[in-house]
C-alpha cells in the first residue's frame, strides 16, 4: 500500500442509511469486518470490492487529507447499483424480473428484448418501475419443444451513461425430459 493511500478514507452509505467506514489510515477499517475479504485499496487508492452482492448498493465517498490531517476539499461520490435478474416459475408460466436496485431513486430505463420474431408465446410486459422490467413466457411448452435456445437482453440505460445489456438463455435439456436450463451472461 502506497503512503498516500494512509491519507485516503472510504466511506459506504447503504439502503439502511448508515454511514459505515470501510478504509482508513491505510487499511480497511474494523467496522467493514464482515465484508473485508472482499474489499481492497489499489495503489492509486480506489476501492475494489470483490464478488458485488445487492447488500453493496449504496453510496461510497472517497475522502482525501493532507500530511496535517485537515480534509483536502470536495468528496468524490460513486453510486453503486447492481443489475439482478430473478426467475418465477407458476405451473404453467415462467416469469424473468429484470431489476436495477440503486440507492435513492430510480434513473434507469429496463427492458427486455427478444430476437424471435416467430415466438408469439412470448409476452415482454410494460415495465411495472422505472427499474424493472418482465418477461414471461409459458413453462411447456414452448421451452420443452424448442430445438434450439431462447435469448433474451435485458437493457438497462441509466439517464447519464452508457446502455449496458445482460444475456439471459434458456436452453432445453435434451437428455432430461420437462427440465430447462437458464443463465445469465454479460
Amino acid at each position: 500500500m502506497m503512503q498516500t493511500c494512509e491519507k485516503t478514507t472510504w466511506l459506504f452509505t447503504g439502503q439502511r442509511n448508515t454511514t459505515e467506514t470501510l478504509f482508513e489510515n491505510g487499511k480497511i477499517h474494523q467496522a467493514a469486518r464482515n465484508k473485508s475479504d472482499r474489499l481492497s485499496v489499489t495503489a492509486n487508492c480506489s476501492l475494489v470490492i470483490k464478488k458485488v452482492s445487492v447488500e453493496d448498493v449504496g453510496l461510497y465517498i472517497c475522502r482525501q487529507f493532507d500530511a496535517s490531517g485537515r480534509d483536502q476539499g470536495s468528496d468524490s461520490n460513486v453510486h453503486l447499483s447492481v443489475v439482478n435478474i430473478s426467475e418465477q416459475k407458476n405451473s404453467d408460466e415462467t416469469i424473468l424480473i429484470c431489476s436495477v436496485l440503486t440507492y435513492g431513486g430510480c434513473s434507469h430505463t429496463v427492458k427486455w428484448l427478444n430476437d424471435n420474431k416467430d415466438a408469439e408465446n412470448i409476452k415482454i410486459n410494460p415495465p411495472q418501475s422505472a427499474c424493472s422490467a418482465s418477461v414471461s413466457f409459458p413453462t411447456s411448452p414452448h421451452v420443452l419443444t424448442s430445438k434450439r435456445s431462447e435469448v433474451f437482453r435485458c437493457q438497462v440505460k441509466p439517464d447519464s451513461g452508457d446502455m449496458k445489456e445482460f444475456t439471459f438463455r434458456i436452453s432445453p435439456l435434451r437428455d432430461k425430459p420437462g427440465e430447462n436450463m437458464m443463465s445469465c451472461l454479460q
